[in-house]
């Protein structure tokens, strides 16, 4: 099942490798007769499109528990960044994708072409399979105010 194999080994786990980012957001926009998101998220570690953008419903945070014990990660395709969930807390956590000169474009401001930098990504597995989504939510959290922090389950 699919709770199984992304939680039977976080040291084993890979996340989903998307080539360009074009290809990403292409993933949501060929879904034929499913419903289009108006915040798609794509799961990294099951490849699951779900909707972000209905603040407050907790959607990701409940796939999160449904397939790992102690961490989610998401690509959040209209802001072209990753998404930490660690026990229904969310936080941004930058971008896999960059342009031809290595930078992030978040939320796609300049437009350009995105590709997947294989060293960010090496990062995010490597954050995922020690366990530290959980130590660096918990880190970026502690380093905004609480006002600016979306609740629990929020995502």
């Amino acid at each position: 099942s699919e709770s199984q194999s992304a939680s039977s080994n976080s040291r084993t786990a890979r996340i989903n490798r998307i080539g360009s980012y074009n290809d990403a957001d292409s993933k949501e926009s060929k879904k034929g007769s499913d419903p289009v998101f108006s915040q798609p998220a794509v799961c990294l570690l099951t490849g699951k499109l779900l909707e972000a953008g209905h603040r407050g419903k907790g959607a990701l945070s409940k796939h999160t528990r449904e397939i790992s014990p102690n961490a989610g990660v998401f690509l959040l395709l209209r802001h072209t960044s990753v998404l930490l969930i660690s026990d229904g807390y969310g936080f941004l956590y930058g971008s896999p994708y960059v342009d031809s000169h290595g930078e992030m474009d978040i939320e796609l401001v300049r437009g350009h072409m995105l590709y997947l930098d294989q060293d960010r990504l090496q990062a995010l597995e490597d954050l995922f399979r020690s366990q530290g989504v959980s130590q660096t939510v918990a880190r970026l959290r502690m380093r905004v105010s609480s006002k600016k922090c979306p609740p629990r389950n929020h995502f």
